[in-house]
């Protein structure tokens, strides 16, 4: 049995399925408080339902994440060692502050949730909802420092024996990755969350139609639908403009990668940008990285091949931006329809035409998500600890850890349905009439 290979299989299936608890716990507290504060501003009793009904969801997903984060620890300890001790020294800072933020969360969480027409003021109810979403972007940052720092290590410094020292938690922490790695991922948790959201009110006007009977019912939906098509167009652009900064982050710190990515093979000026094989445009890639086409960019040709990443990244790469380019056309042609007049009254917003593109890129966005996530993952090979500490020498070396670490991904599994199915048998229990 290779264990670094199996190792590596649990690990990554145990993380894609606390990807998508996370991006949720961060995202809908955003969304929920924004509703809240629209229901608020504008006195519409259909954004404070709607608010009221997603508490559900916000408190489902928190107790999960949680949970789910809490297991993950153990995973790591388990399958890690080597690694866990190396962070433990190094770059432990950040979990300390996730433990505050955690808190913090936890505590307004039971505030807000129970506390729906307890004060004599809305305002009062809506201020709770603040540390709420403060915190849940917090846990995201400072956990994803520690990811970024595995890309971009410092902090530390090591003797002629390879033992750490001189360590400084500050510098590990804000490390140079930070800024493209966090804002990427956080935002694209927000653009994701509306997405999904949109989706659902989508699914209902493939299911009933736009001309329901039931004026209330459509237009609540109608009302979630728009506001969720237009947060998540405006994260959208967000993401693209820091999956932009990241990709050049990567060009000048992780070469490697980003040949691998772009399906370089040889140094040069002029590259072209190649989506999928087939499609290349002359000069775009070295414009993108550099603002000219004269700019040089590394191939896989300067690297030694025993550094080099898997070079399937280069599709992931594709599914984040086939995706990426869907989160923009399909919320742009909704609000096209939406706000023409002409174009409104002779398709129809809220169509099934319309509807169906919305529900696919609901669903494609938290696949772009965990596309994401392995193609930082895999992306960071043969390193687990970039240039400092290889995948090999991060895993246990006991078969029997191996062997039971099958029931991680089984845990996550049934976590995943089990929230599923609450979420959903709570929102078919208290349908809106």
């Amino acid at each position: 049995m290779d264990i670094v290979a199996f190792g590596r299989a649990f690990l990554g299936i145990t993380m894609a399925f606390h990807i998508f608890f996370a991006l949720f716990g961060v995202g809908i507290p955003l969304l929920v408080s924004l509703a809240e504060l629209i229901g608020i501003v504008r006195k519409d009793g259909d954004f404070t339902r709607m608010a009221q009904r997603w508490t559900f969801a916000m408190a489902a997903f928190f107790v999960a994440g949680a949970i789910s984060g809490t297991v993950l620890a153990v995973v790591f300890a388990v399958l890690l060692p080597p690694f866990m001790a190396i962070v433990s020294r190094v770059v432990i800072l950040p979990f300390y502050i996730e433990t505050f933020a955690f808190f913090i969360e936890a505590i307004f969480l039971g505030i807000y949730a129970y506390t729906w027409d307890r004060f004599k003021g809305k305002w009062t109810h809506w201020l709770a909802s603040l540390p709420i979403v403060v915190a849940s972007c917090a846990s995201a940052f400072f956990i994803t420092t520690v990811n970024a720092w595995m890309s971009a290590p410092q902090g530390f410094s090591t003797d002629a024996g390879g033992a750490i020292t001189g360590v400084d938690q500050w510098a590990a922490m804000w490390n140079a990755a930070v800024p493209t790695r966090t804002g990427h991922s956080i935002l694209s948790y927000y653009a994701t969350t509306a997405f999904v959201f949109a989706a659902l009110a989508a699914f209902r006007f493939v299911r009933k139609g736009w001309k329901d009977k039931n004026a209330s019912h459509r237009r609540h939906y109608e009302k979630m639908l728009v506001f969720s098509i237009i947060a998540a167009f405006v994260f959208s652009l967000a993401v693209v403009a820091t999956g932009d900064d990241s990709a050049r982050y990567i060009a000048q710190h992780e070469p490697e990668k980003f040949a691998a990515a772009e399906d370089v093979v040889r140094t040069g000026s002029d590259e072209p940008f190649v989506f999928g094989g087939p499609v290349a445009v002359p000069g775009a890639l070295s414009f993108l990285v550099g603002g000219s086409e004269a700019t040089v960019v590394e191939g896989l040709n300067a690297f030694d091949p025993a550094t080099w990443p898997p070079l399937g990244i280069h599709y992931l790469f594709d599914v984040m931006i086939a995706i990426g380019v869907l989160m923009l056309a399909v919320p742009a042609a909704f609000l096209i329809f939406r706000f023409v007049p002409r174009l409104r009254a002779k398709h129809g917003a809220f169509s099934k035409a319309m509807s169906w593109p919305i529900v696919i890129t609901g669903a494609a966005s938290v696949v772009a998500v965990e596309a994401g996530w392995m193609f930082t993952e895999i992306g960071r090979q043969p390193y687990t600890i970039n240039g400092f500490l290889l995948t090999q020498n991060a895993f246990t070396n006991s078969h029997a850890a191996i062997a039971y670490a099958v029931a991680f991904p089984v845990f996550y599994a049934a976590l995943a349905i089990a929230t599923i199915t609450v979420v959903a048998g709570y929102y078919r229990r208290n349908e809106i009439v």
